[in-house]
């Protein structure tokens, strides 16, 4: 019968001619039948992965300040979600999100942006007005203790004065040639 299976070689069983050929047709059927959603372990893959991966990144993106990369998907997605159940969900989150920056020392112009924003979005609440004066407060203490913003050397932003002196641009005036005087 059999010589990879010579074990097999003592068995002797006799399949009818009819019974083999309805197995075979059986088999030649299942295998050529179509499966029915070619796509469907991926798309279940996917959504899985979907639904698993969400509370995980919305609940990162929760403490996401401006210029963070999870900042644009907690204003677009998380915040909606949130405000359904609180009105003044949003409100809060652009105040904290200033105070936040206030804490951190950023930019006085990066604090005032956000500030303009933060105060649309508390119109209504007069204690988050309250918080947002507070904050303009202490951005305007800071300016006139620190009236220009530094670079990371404690140089003065955009000033030449700070570089070296071989480093500084340097104007240099040409002689005129021209001997045609305007009159």
């Amino acid at each position: 019968m059999s010589r990879a299976f010579p074990e097999l070689d003592v068995l002797d069983v006799v399949v009818e001619p009819e019974t083999r050929e309805r197995h075979l047709a059986t088999i030649s059927a299942a295998l050529q039948r179509p499966r029915r959603h070619p796509g469907r372990r991926r798309l279940l893959a996917i959504a899985l992965a979907v639904i698993l991966l969400f509370p995980v990144v919305a609940l990162a993106a929760e403490s996401a300040l401006p210029g963070d990369i999870l900042y644009p998907f907690k204003r677009t997605v998380v915040e909606p979600v949130v405000s359904v159940f609180d009105e003044d969900a949003a409100a809060v989150n652009r105040v904290e999100e200033v105070e936040e920056l206030l804490a951190n020392e950023a930019a006085q112009d990066v604090i005032r942006d956000h500030v303009v924003v933060a105060r649309d979005a508390a119109v209504d609440s007069p204690e988050l007005m309250e918080r947002i004066d507070r904050i303009l407060d202490e951005v305007d203490r800071r300016a006139v203790e620190r009236p220009k913003e530094t670079d990371e050397a404690g140089r003065p932003d955009g000033s030449d004065e700070s570089l070296p002196r071989d480093l500084q641009p340097s104007i240099t005036t040409i002689p005129s040639t021209d001997t045609t005087s305007l009159d």
